[in-house]
């Protein structure tokens, strides 16, 4: 049976998250094509579709098809709807922007981006998130150049993901480390 390609599940989104931090690339891309309606015709006042732009940025980032997709779906966010949602989705739509802005290499806005998700890190008990902005800062700052805050904002996100139990993650930062 097909899914609903309308409908952003909590069911569909834990299942992209685990795929994301066990690195399953294949299944969480097949995951993600056969849930592609929702990468063009995303409504962002549907339930989760922040978090969904949030984890697609991730899936991007991974190697799913291309940056211009998430940038079309932010784009969809408009100011009025942005000011509605609830702080775990906006962080998630602000994950996706500094995703979009390193993509492009506008470093210091998407540090920006990182910056405020991590200063913002004890309201929230998504520690996957946390984790990933900290690689991804430090993947920022190592393309300026600046080793030594980059190596410690990679320990601290591969440390998060080690908490976490997310070795295969945990891996994946730690590449960056070296």
């Amino acid at each position: 049976m097909s899914p609903n390609p309308a409908e952003i599940s909590d069911e569909f989104l834990a299942e992209l998250k685990e795929d994301l931090v066990c690195r399953r690339v294949g299944r969480g891309m097949a995951r993600l094509e056969e849930h592609r309606r929702l990468l063009t015709s995303l409504d962002p006042e549907k339930k989760n579709a922040a978090l969904f732009a949030g984890y697609l940025a991730q899936w991007v980032d991974a190697g799913f098809q291309r940056p211009g997709l998430v940038r079309e779906m932010v784009a969809r966010f408009t100011t009025a709807v942005r000011a509605r949602l609830p702080l775990r989705d906006y962080l998630y739509l602000r994950m996706a922007e500094g995703m979009l802005a390193m993509s492009v290499e506008a470093k210091e806005e998407a540090i920006r981006h990182f910056d405020f998700v991590l200063g913002l890190d004890q309201e929230t008990d998504d520690r996957e998130l946390v984790a990933i902005a900290n690689f991804w800062k430090s993947r920022c700052l190592r393309m300026k150049g600046e080793y030594d805050q980059a190596l410690a904002f990679a320990v601290k996100g591969r440390g998060l993901a080690l908490e976490l139990g997310h070795q295969p993650m945990a891996a994946v930062m730690r590449v960056l480390e070296s």
